[in-house]
């Protein structure tokens, strides 16, 4: 399921999405912060070591994940399938994964209301 809440930039996303999580990891789950970057340079890094599918599970494991500022920079093709393969995962196995972005993100046959409604943040469980 897809949720999304619209927010300016500069309102504080990022600030609201780790708060959720820390509301979780109090409540004895476990959480994860990354920004979309960081998370794919070490996917990249680790399926030209060998070692994607251990960093994979990095990401899949946690509760809840933080991913910020999906959009800021761009994504090669084989970085937005190692972003994929990381939200498809946790959303088969029904574990939140909080996005936050300033980007308008087309989602393929998504409506403009869906498409606008990423720019903000969005919960996928």
């Amino acid at each position: 399921m897809l949720q999304s809440v619209a927010i300016s930039p500069g309102c504080g996303k990022t600030h609201l999405a780790v708060a959720l999580a820390t509301k979780a990891v109090e409540a004895g789950y476990r959480g994860y912060f990354t920004t979309a970057d960081e998370m794919v340079v070490a996917l990249a890094r680790a399926r030209a070591d060998g070692t994607w599918s251990t960093r994979l599970r990095h990401y899949i494991a946690p509760t809840v994940l933080v991913v910020d500022d999906v959009g800021l920079l761009p994504m090669a093709r084989d970085a937005a399938g190692s972003f994929f393969h990381v939200v498809n995962n946790r959303y088969e196995r029904g574990s939140p994964t909080l996005v936050t972005t300033n980007r308008s993100l087309r989602l393929p046959g998504a409506s403009s209301s869906v498409t606008t409604s990423w720019r903000a943040f969005s919960c996928i469980s």
